[in-house]
């Protein structure tokens, strides 16, 4: 008998630890006016815990689609590089990697031929957090010192390419990447990366001015149009491809700062070292922790979906509801709340559809 879920988990973020060597001036985890309160770093046990749990869910309910699993989180992942590889080498010993899909997102200083190589014997893809060129990137991507890292992020960015590993990078979208957008788009034909995945920046110091929901729809219109203005077909922009498998009814249940649909907590989840959460946003709000992170993936479902009974759906009426599937919970639950911008954007993606 095939056990049957009404949606299954499309990706877990796995945050090993709470320490990083940059100090990023907009930084929602390490923000001095509502900072995470870490835990002990993942060991390899840990981690090969979490793995075990996100294999036997995937077994147990015999998902067609792959589970993608990511490094990444409230700290450098690669600073627990020894405790990921080894799990990792464990995990792919009993052949269980082959149910699931495996990446990393890191700001790239650290990254070596020999953590490459290693990378690319366990199926880890990487991608490497970069703002743009270094005019961009360093405004806000810096050590603790305040000494610049472009340089040292470009470096990592030069080890997978001698690897060649595919080129991947995840810029903030920050008001110095939308006021040098043009620049932004030059640079990246220049270096002729593979994907570009724009994060939506949220939840920063007061100090550092916010980017609103409704700019953030209308950026995303900006880089669709330059994209064609570019003709930079070679280069596959995340946000954009997210919406139109939205639109083309295959949505990824993931995300609305990278993507184009709020799965959190029932299609999406993030441990914050052995605490599991809905997603990064919800970090220390107890309200929404699920769990602990040697429980069942099934549960946290549940407890989400009990959760979620409480709150009103207000979208039943609406026309997108379909291609919308879910905004983020966060942004719903605001008394600011209005999704025109993001239904003007939709339209745009159903509108390409249709030509």
């Amino acid at each position: 008998m095939v056990l049957e879920i009404k949606e299954q988990i499309e990706k877990v973020c796995i945050s090993p630890n709470s320490v990083c060597n940059f100090a990023c001036r907009y930084c929602y985890f390490y923000n001095p006016e509502n900072p995470i309160f870490p835990q002990k770093s993942l060991t390899e046990t840990d981690i090969r815990t979490i793995l075990d749990k996100i294999y036997d869910y995937s077994v147990k309910f015999k998902l067609k689609k792959k589970i993608k699993i990511i490094f990444v989180g409230s700290g450098e992942p690669l600073l627990s590089w020894k405790e990921i590889s080894l799990a990792m080498e464990e995990f792919r010993n009993e052949g269980k990697h082959k149910e699931i899909k495996f990446y990393m997102v890191t700001n790239g200083s650290l990254l070596s031929d020999e953590i490459v190589r290693k990378m690319k014997e366990l199926a880890i893809i990487p991608s490497v957090s970069l703002d743009g060129p270094a005019l961009i990137h360093n405004k806000n991507r810096f050590y603790a010192d305040g000494n610049p890292t472009f340089d040292v992020v470009m470096k990592g960015i030069k080890v997978l390419r001698r690897h060649n590993l595919r080129i991947i990078i995840n810029p903030t979208i920050t008001r110095e990447l939308i006021d040098n957008i043009d620049l932004f788009f030059k640079f990246i034909r220049k270096e002729r990366f593979d994907k570009v995945i724009f994060g939506r920046m949220i939840d920063v110091p007061s100090f550092y001015p916010p980017i609103s929901y409704d700019n953030y729809y209308r950026i995303l219109k900006v880089i669709y149009n330059l994209q064609i203005k570019y003709n930079l077909k070679n280069i596959e922009i995340g946000n954009i491809e997210a919406f139109r498998k939205a639109v083309k009814g295959e949505p990824e249940r993931t995300c609305t700062l990278i993507g184009s649909c709020c799965g959190a907590g029932t299609s999406n989840l993030i441990y914050l070292q052995r605490e599991v959460y809905p997603c990064g946003r919800m970090f220390n709000d107890k309200n929404w922790l699920l769990g602990e992170f040697d429980q069942n993936i099934e549960f946290f479902q549940e407890k989400m979906m009990k959760k979620l009974e409480k709150y009103e759906n207000e979208c039943n009426d609406c026309d997108l509801r379909k291609v919308c599937v879910r905004d983020c919970i966060l942004d719903t639950f605001s008394y600011l709340y209005n999704c025109q911008a993001r239904k003007e954007f939709l339209k745009l993606m159903i509108n390409e559809l249709d030509k």
